[in-house]
């Protein structure tokens, strides 16, 4: 069973996205280019959990050849989901601190 952001954790997480040029539609949260989003509850478990389970992801789309064309949208899901693994380890890293 996972465990569960706090409240507080959840806020930074939501805030650090904001800072990050995520967007809120409703209860949804949009990264900069709309390849990903996440709904407001953010039920990842807790906060090194959703870590380690959005680093996992990111390293599996890293290993996928990449299209030669730039603007592929291969990218942008990179950058989108590569935006919340670097909010995470930043917010991990201030937890350790």
């Amino acid at each position: 069973m996972l465990s569960e952001l706090t409240a507080d954790e959840r806020q930074a997480v939501l805030k650090s996205l904001e800072d990050r040029g995520w967007l809120w539609q409703g209860d949804w949260i949009y990264a900069p280019h709309r390849m990903l989003w996440l709904h407001k509850g953010l039920d990842f478990g807790s906060l090194q959990e959703f870590y380690e389970k959005f680093s996992i992801r990111l390293a599996r789309m890293k290993e996928i050849k990449p299209p030669d064309d730039p603007s592929a949208p291969y990218y942008e899901v990179i950058g989108d989901n590569q935006s919340l693994v670097s909010a995470l380890e930043e917010l991990l890293g201030n937890k350790a601190a």
